[in-house]
Parts: C-alpha cells; sequence; structure tokens
C-alpha cells in the first residue's frame, strides 16, 4: 500500500476533527434540551412556574409577567437554623380530611424559608410523644396494625416567608389517612431561613 505524503495525512486529520466537532454541534444543538428547566413550585393550583438556568443555577419564579430571580447572593441564601430557633418554632396542627394543617408561629428572630415537619397520625386518646415512643415495640405493633404511619414533609415558604413574631398556616396533602378522628403528632425537625437585621 502506498504511503501518503505528509501534507495529505495531515489534510485528512483535519478533515476528521472537523467533521467530528461539526456532528457534535449538530448533536448538541438537536438533543440539548435547553438553557432552562422548567416546574412548579407549590401545590396544586396554587403552583407558580419556575425556571432554572442550567448553566449557572439561578432560579427564577414568574410573579405576573415578569420572571424574578430566587435566592443568589449569599446574603439570601438561606442556613441551617440552629436546635434554639426550632424551638421557637411552634403551633397548634391538626388533620383536616387528607390534609396535614398547623398554624405556624415565629417566636424567634429568623425568616423562615423552609420547614420539615415529622407527622404521625394517632388516636384521640393517646398521648403524643414523637421521639420518645420511637422505638418501643408495641406501639410500633398498633400502629402497623392500624396503619398508621410517621413521615417527613417539606414545605418551603419561599413565596410567603415565615417572618419574626408571625404565624403562617401550613397545608399538607399526606394522602388517605386509615381512621377518622385522628390527632396530629407532629414536630419540626429542620428549618431553613435568614437571620433578621
Amino acid at each position: 500500500m502506498p504511503e501518503l505524503p505528509d501534507g495529505r495525512v495531515r489534510s485528512m486529520r483535519i478533515r476528521v476533527v472537523a467533521v467530528l466537532c461539526a456532528t457534535a454541534l449538530v448533536m448538541a444543538f438537536v438533543f440539548w434540551p435547553g438553557l432552562y428547566r422548567y416546574g412548579y413550585l407549590g401545590p396544586g393550583d396554587n403552583a407558580v412556574p419556575m425556571r432554572t438556568n442550567r448553566i449557572t443555577g439561578k432560579t427564577f419564579l414568574l410573579i405576573g409577567t415578569n420572571w424574578r430571580q430566587i435566592g443568589g447572593d449569599s446574603a439570601s441564601t438561606p442556613l441551617e437554623v440552629p436546635s434554639d430557633v426550632l424551638a421557637d418554632l411552634d403551633g397548634r396542627a391538626q388533620f383536616i380530611g387528607n390534609d396535614f394543617v398547623v398554624d405556624v408561629y415565629n417566636g424567634s428572630t429568623w425568616t423562615i424559608s423552609e420547614i420539615d415537619f415529622k407527622v404521625h397520625p394517632i388516636q384521640e386518646d393517646r398521648a403524643c410523644a414523637l421521639s420518645a415512643d420511637s422505638t418501643d415495640p408495641v406501639k410500633q405493633f398498633l400502629d402497623e396494625k392500624l396503619g398508621l404511619w410517621t413521615r417527613r414533609f417539606r414545605e418551603q415558604l419561599i413565596l410567603q416567608p415565615l417572618r419574626p413574631l408571625s404565624t403562617r398556616a401550613v397545608r399538607i396533602d399526606v394522602g388517605a389517612l386509615p381512621l377518622h378522628n385522628l390527632k396530629a403528632c407532629w414536630e419540626i425537625v429542620r428549618a431553613l431561613g435568614n437571620r433578621t437585621p
């Protein structure tokens, strides 16, 4: 087989690289999902359109006809609140239909933007001791027989954060409850927010 001159080999390599680059660009253009990833923030009919830039990670909410950035700078990035601040978050809760409904009072100096609830439905005549009785085999057996559960739910309060010394109603769909007349045994296990200056 005759050997090709150096100039032709180099020219052929350049063509191959150019074809591969052009193919990669065409594939990227055809298969790239777009600059933004779209979704919704919030439950059901109250959901707000949201988009996240796939490159920068910045998130925007559609408020009216304008996209407004949420978060972004370090001053507005929520922090995990310390345990003494968690102790200042309190309220009353109940089940209404298939919803866990709680009026959360923020007695701290933090603005809260996200709360994780630990929820356990119990019968009206039982005492609530969520953390203490989690290893009790009798309780576990009864809960299993009754179809009761312990779950964590996360509620984001980005559109209407829970400001210091204020109350906010939170409603979370927990699915079908196994019995009627259950009371809500609950606690706040984690929260994110910012110190209020």
